[in-house]
């Protein structure tokens, strides 16, 4: 009994020693592996990875911040989790905070994987000081599937680049705050930096979701930006973005969904942009003295106060581009007004049920919205081959703006080769779904060379079935091997919350193809792939309780 109750105390304490386990991390330098045997490493000073040394963080680790100090990194950062244990940097004290992971002249090859970043902030109006939860300058870490949230600063909530090039991939960059009268990039700030921005939910963020000045070439692709106190700000910067999904944002101000201000000639293509707010002008997209590509977009739903523009909104010898866009259902004074901006092509677009007009301002282009010609389907249109017919856009549960087999969108676009649906390998001269018809291009995200991007989520009911299926099911993809694009079919005899993944041979997530509810039905989903490297793949859906996994070979 004694031999027993000593046993007894010995398992105790082992298991006591084992969940105290904990590192005291002093100020001064940091280097070598943190494990997480070792974990919480609780941080009572300013740390930082110095030059030609390195710090590499195992996943589950805890990085605590004791006090309001800082990771200063000038050599190299690695820390990479896994999606079942990601790496957690944090304060003791949220409300006190910590002051972030500061990337200063840092060599390339830095990398956060799987790590959640909170309660970093910073209230310095000094640019040395801007980034609450992540600050680069000279620097360009790889930035992929991490949490950035509940951060603030004067400038940069989340992150802040300067005269930096990060890849920030499959991050969701959440709540993160600009604090202060006039603050900007409460998601993102750049300055002089070109990120490369990728499959984000970038959500629910006070002073905007990004802000980029003078940075020459910033990316932006396959990103949801919703609910920030306006969406993107690109102010004399070049930048690019397409496939993005941009909903819900109220500027308070001007551009609710996009601004380009002041020779921010950038490319906007293949992106939703609806239901934004701006109390000034430009609901959906607010452009000053820039010179815009807008292309294959829908701008739906927007709002504006009464000055005008509910769609878009163009001041200041704005010299724009629109071609093969949709403006549908936007609220306020004319889906498009022109303030001083005579010299704007807008051509083969869609203008229909909004607010006012479909033209407003002080300098309408010449006969622009005048019916006096008949475009290739044979509805009326002016003399630039816009129309103003409803897009009939699919009425389906999560249609998601596809265009229904009759619109008068499709094939109604610029006829020019630049401009064509990518064709389908099998029927050479029609259009690769989400694109319909033939190559023409169709108006709307779903038409154009970037339709084919636009993998995540796509979906819709295979036309060769019917009915509902009596069990779950998830098809071989075809063709396979394949390159770049495959279809993916799936069943479900009943209403489910579907979730269909891609995975590399390591298991680790290239991307979500679906995420969300559905309704009984077949479905197929086209991909994309020509952004990766020839290789075997896997697919997995998970249906309600139903899991299937299949593979898939990219050759090209």
């Amino acid at each position: 009994m004694l031999r027993m109750s000593g046993f007894i105390v010995l398992c105790l304490t082992l298991i006591t020693l084992a969940t105290s386990a904990q590192t005291i991390i002093p100020a001064g330098s940091v280097s070598g592996t943190w494990t997480l045997a070792g974990s919480p490493y609780l941080v009572e000073g300013e740390i930082a990875v110095e030059e030609n040394t390195s710090l590499a963080i195992d996943p589950g680790v805890v990085v605590d911040f004791q006090g309001y100090y800082k990771l200063v990194v000038n050599g190299w950062l690695v820390a990479e989790g896994t999606a079942e244990d990601s790496i957690h940097f944090t304060a003791a004290n949220p409300s006190e905070g910590w002051h972030g992971i500061r990337f200063t002249n840092a060599p390339d090859s830095s990398r956060l994987i799987f790590c959640t970043i909170q309660y970093g902030c910073s209230a310095d109006s000094d640019s040395v000081n801007w980034g609450g939860g992540i600050h680069c300058v000279n620097s360009n870490p790889v930035i992929r599937h991490c949490l950035i949230s509940g951060n603030s600063a004067v400038i940069g909530g989340g992150i802040c680049c300067l005269n930096s090039n990060p890849t920030i991939e499959n991050c969701t960059i959440r709540e993160n705050w600009a604090t202060g009268v006039g603050s900007v990039g409460g998601g993102i700030y750049c300055w002089g930096s070109n990120p490369n921005i990728q499959q984000c939910v970038i959500t629910g963020n006070f002073g905007g979701a990004i802000y980029t000045y003078e940075s020459p070439a910033p990316n932006i692709d396959q990103c949801t930006i919703t609910w920030n106190t306006g969406g993107v700000y690109f102010n004399d910067s070049d930048a690019s973005i397409s496939n993005c999904t941009i909903h819900g944002n109220d500027s308070g101000d001007t551009g609710g969904g996009i601004t380009c201000a002041w020779g921010a000639d950038a490319i906007i293509s293949n992106c939703l942009i609806t239901e934004n707010l701006s109390d000034v002008v430009g609901g959906g997209i607010g452009c000053w003295d820039s010179d815009p590509i807008i292309e294959n977009c829908v701008i739906s739903g927007n709002v504006t106060g009464e000055t005008g523009g509910g769609g878009i909104y163009f001041s200041t010898d704005s010299c724009p581009i629109v071609v093969n866009v949709i403006v549908e259902g936007n609220t306020g004074n004319g889906a498009t007004y022109f303030h001083n901006s005579p010299i704007a092509t807008i051509t083969h677009c869609d203008f229909y049920n909004n607010g006012g007009s479909s033209f407003a301002g002080n300098s309408i282009p010449a006969d622009l919205g005048e019916l006096s010609a008949i475009n290739a389907n044979g509805d009326s249109c002016d003399t630039f081959f816009n129309i103003f017919e409803d897009p009939l856009f699919g009425s389906e549960p999560l249609s998601d703006y596809h265009l229904s087999p009759n619109s008068p969108c499709i094939d109604a676009g610029n006829p020019v080769s630049q401009y064509n649906d990518p064709e389908d390998p099998v029927n050479p001269g029609t259009a690769l779904w989400p694109a319909q018809g033939t190559i023409v291009s169709d108006m709307g995200i779903y038409g154009g060379p970037g339709a084919g991007d636009w993998f995540v989520g796509i979906k819709k009911k295979n036309p060769n079935s019917s009915g509902v299926p009596s069990i779950f099911n998830l098809q071989q993809n075809y063709p396979n091997p394949f390159n770049p694009y495959t279809t993916i079919r799936f069943g479900l005899p009943a209403a489910a919350q579907v979730n269909l993944t891609v995975y590399n041979i390591l298991g680790q997530q290239i991307t979500v193809l679906v995420d969300g509810y559905q309704q009984a039905g077949y479905y197929e989903v086209i991909w994309n792939a020509s952004q990766l490297a020839s290789g075997v793949y896997l697919y997995r859906i998970k249906a309600a309780e139903f899991i299937a996994v299949k593979r898939m070979v990219l050759v090209k």
